[in-house]
């Protein structure tokens, strides 16, 4: 089974504040939620965990290779 952040638990993992995911949230290359059948959101950890894998390495100024 798929895993599934919602809010509370997106924050925790990246240990970021609300303000900083809403900011984080506005930027075209930050993984887009889930949207389940209730209207919750819920981030997958999979797409997470690659967004911060890409930020890490243009932050080391390693090059990606597609």
């Amino acid at each position: 089974m798929e895993a599934l952040m919602n809010q509370r638990d997106l924050m925790e993992f990246m240990k970021i504040s609300r303000a900083t995911l809403w900011r984080m949230q506005k930027k075209a290359d930050f993984p887009k939620p889930v949207m389940l059948m209730n209207g919750a959101k819920r981030w997958r950890r999979e797409e997470i965990n690659l967004w911060l894998d890409a930020k890490k390495q243009t932050t080391s100024g390693e090059a990606s290779v597609a």
